[in-house]
């Protein structure tokens, strides 16, 4: 076996934020084996926690129903093989059985089956889109809270890795929000042509026994998307096999040769059920701020807002949906900011900590401005904070 190649550069911040590391470039196994083994205290403290749900719920279930575990593993096996290397890499890296590295990693659907889809376990997120044009100006922003279980900030961190396969041209690199352990696919990323971000649904049908293709391996296939376009093949290839519901939410850098075409889209997806539609797509088109009418800006909670499918209604996405159509024009960066940051609904907020009403928290923000190619990274209020980490794109500053 190969062994991993030097770490190539790390940088870690306060024991209060959220760390950042560099993988060096090398394959599935070798940057899952250096990020596991980087953060191997953090995964260890997480899985050995009795009183976090891997022990209390996942791990017991998986023992319970061990079919829809190895239902889980056949299908997503065959289509995801790489990801399973990596899986491996992170398990070796952090010394820790591979089973257990798996099993995180389809957490959110053990869970659903373990508890149903209710959103008890899965808690995430808000997302608000600008995209505007003017006479002289363009705006085009993503902004993401990624809203979780209150002790998930005490395990997570924030990796670039570089992936580099025999049979690609150029390495694949790429910044994403890992949850300790899992691959990164369950909360957002950048790339060289896009930005994205996931949202969970409460679909409350879910195929029997297991046999559906898990959120984080899917949107792990997402990122290495170079164009919509690619991302709309690949969910469209995968959302009728799918296992949970979620939204992916994608937005290509500006790129002023083709402005007249850009857009945002988000898509909706849940397991096909007795041949129901599993997929939709809402375009973000540029707002004519001159022009037009009506709400200047797009957003999406843990709700379906275009595919019709019975769910779990999220009373946080309830309430929060309620607050985001309060507001009509938000043009700017500040506004996203202040909006994310948004803590009017005191039972439901926009930005969450936890209450005797919604035990879950913001626990980070991301900016994404595909004009300027800037990106922030906040792991405390938006609205009233700074940035704990600043990249011009991909690289860190």
């Amino acid at each position: 076996m190969k062994q991993p190649q030097q770490q190539k550069q790390q940088t870690l911040v306060g024991a209060d934020q959220i760390p950042y590391f560099e993988t060096s470039c090398g394959t599935h196994y070798q940057i899952g084996y250096e990020i596991g083994n980087h953060f191997k205290d953090r995964i260890q403290r997480m899985l050995y926690n009795q009183s976090l749900p891997f022990q209390q719920v996942i791990l017991p279930f998986s023992k319970k129903a061990p079919e829809i575990v190895e239902n889980l593993r056949k299908l997503n096996s065959l289509y995801f093989p790489e990801y399973f290397e990596e899986i491996r890499g992170i398990a070796d890296g952090a010394n820790l059985p591979t089973e257990w590295i798996f099993l995180l990693n389809v957490g959110v659907e053990l869970e659903n089956y373990a508890t149903g889809p209710s959103g008890k376990g899965d808690k995430q997120c808000s997302d608000v889109f600008v995209s505007l044009k003017n006479f002289r100006t363009r705006t085009a922003i993503l902004g993401h809270n990624e809203d979780a279980d209150p002790y998930t900030q005490d395990y997570d961190y924030l990796v670039k890795s570089c992936i580099k396969t025999n049979d690609q041209a150029e390495p694949f690199v790429f910044v994403a929000y890992h949850y300790a352990g899992q691959l990164p696919g369950n909360a957002f990323a950048w790339t060289k042509y896009l930005a994205l971000s996931t949202n969970a649904q409460f679909p409350l049908v879910l195929p029997k026994a297991g046999y559906g293709l898990g959120r984080n391996f899917v949107n792990r296939k997402v990122y290495e998307s170079k164009t919509i376009a690619q991302v709309t093949e690949t969910l469209s290839k995968f959302s009728g096999m799918l296992a949970s519901g979620f939204a992916s939410n994608v937005a290509p850098l500006y790129d002023t040769q083709s402005s007249a075409l850009y857009e945002m889209r988000s898509f909706e997806n849940a397991p096909r059920v007795n041949n129901s539609i599993a997929m939709s797509m809402h375009s973000i088109l540029p707002f004519n701020v001159l022009s037009s009418s009506g709400q200047s800006f797009y957003f999406h909670v843990n709700m379906y807002r275009n595919l019709s499918v019975p769910e779990f209604l999220d009373p946080s996405s309830v309430h929060r949906t309620a607050r985001f159509n309060q507001f009509t024009k938000i043009e700017t960066e500040e506004q996203v900011l202040a909006l994310l940051g948004d803590t009017y609904d005191k039972e439901f907020p926009i930005y969450r900590q936890p209450t005797k009403t919604d035990d879950a928290s913001t626990v980070a923000t991301v900016l994404f401005n595909l004009i300027t190619r800037k990106v922030t990274v906040y792991n405390k209020n938006p609205k009233t904070s700074q940035p704990i980490h600043h990249f011009n794109w991909l690289t860190r500053q």
